[in-house]
């Protein structure tokens, strides 16, 4: 089973989302410099103690805002772009 998240389209800023057990991510998203229309994420999962425990990039195809799938913790993700910090969630 695929797990989708969908986080904001927001450039070159480092972003976090903690949870409630204290865990957390750290994320980046960069647009390619070859392609000004393809994405990539650098991911950093983080403990309760806010140390990182994982580094993850994340690629997209050219023209999409869904990601290629990727592993995390044993599971199965891909990442929604949205446009919208107010409609990002955790699916």
């Amino acid at each position: 089973m695929v797990h989708l998240v969908k986080l904001p389209l927001i450039l070159d800023q480092l972003l976090t989302y903690r949870y409630r057990d204290g865990t957390s991510f750290k994320y980046d998203v960069a647009v390619s410099p070859f392609y000004q229309i393809q994405y990539g994420i650098h991911l950093e999962l983080l403990d309760k103690d806010d140390e990182i425990y994982d580094r993850i990039i994340v690629p997209f195809k050219k023209d999409s805002l869904i990601s290629e799938t990727f592993e995390a913790n044993g599971q199965t993700f891909q990442i929604q772009l949205i446009d919208s910090k107010e409609d990002a969630e955790d699916g």
